[in-house]
């Protein structure tokens, strides 16, 4: 047969076949492999079986990439798997016998448990393991976990977490039970990104083995106006009566709140959480300014952080402040920083500003003195 001269280079085979044709009849087909130099051309001869043409379509298809349609666009190469590295054929008794094995060594029921552990434990999102890069990962290092199907959509995982959290609830009430000391209670009040209010409940004991445990044991959300003291103060007022205590006797103020108010006190004075009061109540930024620079040095830091923070341009000059003063210096690390917003409910936060602010000293002291001379 003479080479094709078919534009698209497809291979002609015949239509049809004899039906005594025996398994070893072979048929050639040329191609014509000429490239842009249409004086140079060279002819493969491959053999394929007459009574079929899946054989030649295959071998277009996968040589040089074109079919009936025309050329094929190009795909990613497939992953190679740990099987292929380690050259297991499955078609070959022995290596399927590794390959069950290696398998069959994968347990889903573990996975979904260290799956949800990890999920919890680090607040990954749930969408993150929708992700076809992580399901890529997950693949190349044990096909199973894909082959078994042991990853979960956004909505299955938040429903593995609430079924594991539901059966927990009854190892925690057992071990509640066994305590050797008495249960502590400590709960309060946290607001999430996207501004949800919720209120954190925690039990602290001693289990029958001596061993220390905290759990949580739920996570409302909190609907409405609230406050630490509100909540603190009806909790235990229901608590008493339902369980029959004093509830002066039996409450425990926390040492390390108790620190924070002395600190706050001589920061800003004896009335500290009138002035908190008054800087959350809304006013303009000039009378929250004036109140803040009533209180010495710390508010003026306070007022200087939020207004640079308030300006992106701001920002940016404060870095190239810092990178100025790094090269000067012949500094090795080039690293710039941001300053650091106080916050009256976080504690040791007014420390955390005013040590990024001493670090910054210089570079805040040129930005507020270029912003004065402009």
């Amino acid at each position: 047969m003479a080479p094709s001269t078919n534009a698209d280079r497809t291979p002609t085979v015949p239509s049809t076949a004899p039906s005594t044709t025996p398994s070893d009849l072979k048929a050639p087909i040329d191609f014509d492999l000429s490239n842009t130099n249409r004086e140079k051309k060279t002819t493969i001869t491959h053999m394929y079986d007459a009574a079929s043409t899946s054989q030649a379509n295959g071998h277009m298809e996968d040589v040089h990439r074109i079919n009936r349609d025309g050329p094929i666009s190009p795909q990613r190469k497939k992953q190679r798997t740990l099987f292929d590295m380690a050259d297991l054929d499955s078609h070959r008794r022995k290596d399927q016998a590794v390959i069950n094995a290696f398998i069959a060594s994968f347990d889903p029921v573990r996975f979904q448990h260290l799956l949800i552990c990890w999920v919890a434990c680090d607040n990954i999102p749930f969408n993150k393991l929708e992700s076809p890069y992580f399901h890529e990962l997950m693949g190349y290092a044990n096909s199973a976990i894909i082959k078994s199907g042991s990853l979960p959509t956004h909505t299955t995982i938040r429903e593995w977490i609430i079924w594991s959290f539901n059966h927990h609830k009854g190892v925690m009430t057992e071990l509640l039970g066994r305590s050797l000391s008495r249960v502590n209670i400590s709960f309060d009040a946290w607001s999430s990104h996207k501004f949800t209010s919720l209120l954190g409940l925690t039990v602290h004991f001693l289990d029958d083995e001596g061993k220390f445990h905290t759990f949580l044991l739920g996570l409302p959300r909190i609907e409405g106006h609230h406050s630490g003291k509100e909540s603190n103060s009806t909790c235990l007022k229901d608590l008493s009566i339902e369980f029959g205590f004093n509830k002066q006797h039996q409450r425990l103020r926390y040492c390390g709140h108790i620190i924070n108010l002395v600190a706050r006190s001589i920061l800003f004075g004896k009335d500290a959480d009138a002035f908190k009061e008054d800087c959350q109540a809304d006013k303009e930024v000039q009378d929250e300014i004036r109140l803040w620079r009533s209180k010495g040095p710390i508010g003026k830091l306070h007022n200087i952080v939020h207004w640079v923070q308030r300006s992106g341009q701001r920002i940016e000059k404060l870095h190239k402040l810092q990178l100025i003063e790094n090269t000067a210096l012949n500094l090795e690390d080039k690293t710039t920083y941001n300053v650091i917003m106080d916050n009256a409910t976080r504690w040791n936060s007014s420390e955390v500003t005013m040590e990024r602010g001493y670090q910054l000293r210089n570079a805040l002291d040129s930005l507020v003195q270029a912003e004065v001379t402009e």
